[in-house]
């Protein structure tokens, strides 16, 4: 059972047992959220309504339109039947100021398509509500708290900024932590769920859309699973009619003051400028803008600074890198972004063919890595497996996957999906870092996109090593 089963069971469990519940649902952008809530509320009583990015006068402004003006407010499942808020209802009285209604107002308002006293309230983006000179908080918890909705009132407070969850909410609005029954959050889905989303497709394009899509199942619709990847890319992605041509940018836009100056920051990285001073020579900002603008595409959840664990050889290890952290985002600033005037002079299949296909095994290893990571910890194929993994990113190699064991010991990887075949001169290599890092391997992963050489295959019936190839993760 995926995540999204496991909340659609847990958000049904808490609208049988009733009364008044408030969830906070937040994860990424496309992880889903917006589908399982779909789903949760089908045939239920229900209103929603997502915010804009607006002061609060206007917000209240949009609101009353939408709701005095009587504009779908209910859900079309429970427009036919007869309903009633319980005993305390506001009915549909006229706010005071019709234009701008208060908060209050537009609560009692919804609470008009309860059916048995019970109603489900889903308010997406609700980020864009929290703010000093807004009383939607108190608002809400007072509305909550009520008893209007009497037999199982549940809102749903929904958000994609898993940084303003995690770090900003209850410091901006401690009075709604009394009222919160449970946060869900929203993971990127594994890489052994897009066979359901991607069925007939090979192993290498599942992995090739795992790298540019990442685990956001909100993205896979604008994919065709009736043509191939790269067919994809060029109609989707390439083309100027593409669902995706600009969802890039689109995204840096909408969130983002100086567009222009974070895009040639994530261009310097998605090319290869991973620490601060070669994101200098080439963007020619100074360093202090560089990290102020680093730190702002950190909390968008664009970029990440990159850590290894934890070792006796951190002496040896690289310091300062940066990456880029949204697959979609990653794909554009190195391949396309670069290259515009050539995409403007080229077909979509051209273009693909000049500046992507060659490069795409590369581009595709951290999925791999991602994918084989998962792998291990969801099967029983290690006695002990670690809960996660990290990597070690060394001076003069990386390990790919590494987790300390309870006894101290570690269990380390190698992971090769560009070279289809993984020969001894890369496990050498990987054996030195090894020994940069200071580490005791008591196992070692080695994986592989087609297979291993001769020597290699031999390392497989040793218990400490483990062989894994993109066949056997999917």
């Amino acid at each position: 059972m995926n995540y999204t089963d496991r909340h659609y069971k847990y958000l049904e469990g808490l609208y049988l047992s009733g009364g008044q519940k408030t969830v906070i649902l937040y994860g990424h952008k496309y992880t889903g959220k917006k589908s399982l809530i779909e789903r949760f509320t089908k045939d239920k009583p229900s209103v929603s309504y997502t915010a804009s990015k607006c002061e609060d006068r206007q917000q209240r402004r949009i609101m009353g339109k939408r709701f005095f003006a009587g504009g779908g407010t209910q859900s079309a499942a429970s427009s036919h039947e007869t309903r009633s808020a319980g005993p305390s209802a506001a009915g549909s009285a006229v706010p005071e100021n019709e234009e701008y209604p208060e908060y209050r107002e537009i609560f009692a308002k919804m609470a008009e398509n309860a059916r048995d006293g019970r109603l489900v309230i889903s308010i997406f983006d609700f980020e864009h509500l929290i703010r000093p000179d807004s009383d939607f908080l108190k608002s809400l918890i007072d509305f909550a708290e009520s008893g209007t909705v009497y037999a199982g009132l549940m809102i749903l407070l929904v958000s994609g900024s898993v940084g303003f969850v995690e770090n900003d909410l209850l410091k901006k609005s401690g009075m709604l932590s009394r009222s919160v029954t449970a946060f869900l959050k929203f993971s990127d889905c594994a890489f052994s769920e897009l066979s359901d989303h991607f069925p007939g497709w090979s192993a290498e394009d599942r992995i090739g859309v795992y790298a540019i899509l990442g685990g956001r199942p909100g993205l896979y619709g604008a994919f065709d699973v009736n043509v191939s990847l790269k067919e994809n890319v060029e109609k989707v992605i390439l083309d100027k009619y593409g669902a995706l041509r600009n969802e890039a940018e689109l995204r840096l836009a909408r969130s983002l003051r100086e567009p222009a100056v974070y895009s040639s920051i994530l261009m310097s990285i998605a090319s290869g400028d991973r620490k601060l001073n070669d994101i200098y020579r080439t963007t020619g900002f100074s360093r202090a803008k560089i990290s102020v603008y680093i730190e702002n595409l950190m909390a968008f959840e664009a970029a990440q600074k990159v850590f290894s664990e934890e070792t006796k050889g951190m002496e040896n290890a690289k310091k300062g890198i940066y990456a880029v952290s949204d697959p979609l985002l990653l794909f554009w600033y190195r391949y396309v972004f670069p290259h515009l005037s050539e995409l403007l002079e080229m077909t979509a299949e051209e273009f693909y063919e000049e500046y992507i296909e060659e490069d795409l095994p590369s581009f595709c290893e951290q999925a791999f890595r991602d994918a084989v990571s998962q792998y291990i910890v969801d099967s029983s194929l290690i006695p002990g497996a670690p809960g996660r993994f990290g990597i070690w990113d060394g001076k003069k190699g990386k390990i790919d996957l590494l987790s300390e064991n309870e006894d101290g010991s570690w269990t380390a990887g190698l992971c090769s999906y560009a070279k289809g075949v993984m020969d001894e001169s890369q496990y050498r290599a990987f054996l030195a870092t090894v020994r940069s890092a200071r580490i005791q391997v008591s196992h070692t992963v080695l994986a592989a996109r087609e297979g291993f050489s001769p020597e290699l295959q031999k390392l497989g019936s040793r218990e400490d090593v483990t062989l894994i190839t993109l066949k056997d993760i999917s």
